[in-house]
């Protein structure tokens, strides 16, 4: 795996930057108010006269003042920091983007168990794993297609099944038109289905009861 190593030293020609060993703390700048005139007036009294030494005293004996004077020192370190960035984006940055683009896999729909974190399926795919469990089926099971041994079983043709398909029953499927005794007579051949884990072969369900049902049915299906 590529990696940006960790820097160990600053950039020679930028000594005012802490960047790209870490990040740099600059101070933050405050307005002059009005507390602070008389410190701006002296300062500016020692300048008219040329006296840049009393200047320099009178700023590192006066923090608050020194955090409102922008200078050529406040502007380097900024200058340093921002070239410091822009260098680092343009050559390491840069070179990992390239390696990235140069290694990335991509869409793979069959990939290893290493490759797995790291890939993307395909639409495709995704709306197969999808259909897989969501198609929905109504199946009708007819009365007359049950054998005569316990446990009773019927097999119904459906097209699409395979001996892969993951099938459960959900519910029992009642048309608008139904009457109350249907419903009744419906819910009650559904009632009598038991389990079969190996219900589905190519294009067929079979279906297994612990009672033989006496009138046709039709039963709603989820999987894929």
């Amino acid at each position: 795996m590529y990696k940006i190593e960790t820097f160990q030293e600053t950039y020679e020609d930028l000594p005012l930057t802490n960047f790209p060993v870490s990040e740099d703390t600059f101070e933050r700048m405050m307005d002059i108010t009005i507390s602070m005139y008389p410190l701006i007036k002296q300062y500016n009294e020692y300048f008219s006269q040329g006296n840049l030494s009393a200047c320099n005293n009178l700023l590192a004996n006066n923090p608050d003042l020194q955090k409102s004077f922008q200078n050529a020192d406040k502007y380097n370190q900024l200058r340093d920091g921002l070239i410091a960035m822009q260098r680092f984006l343009l050559t390491e940055v840069d070179e990992l983007y390239h390696h990235v683009a140069q290694s990335a896999i991509g869409i793979n729909d069959n990939p290893t168990e290493d490759e797995k974190s790291t890939v993307s399926y395909s639409a495709e795919k995704v709306d197969n794993m999808f259909n897989k469990y969501h198609t929905m089926r109504t199946i009708t099971i007819p009365a007359s297609g049950w054998n005569d041994n316990f446990p009773y079983i019927n097999t119904v043709t459906v097209e699409g099944i395979t001996p892969e398909t993951d099938l459960k029953v959900i519910g029992v499927y009642i048309p608008e038109n139904a009457t109350l005794e249907q419903i009744k007579s419906w819910n009650k051949a559904a009632g009598l289905l038991i389990e079969n884990e190996d219900a589905t072969t190519d294009n067929s369900v079979t279906f297994k009861a612990y009672k033989k049902p006496t009138v046709d049915f039709m039963v709603i299906t989820e999987g894929g």
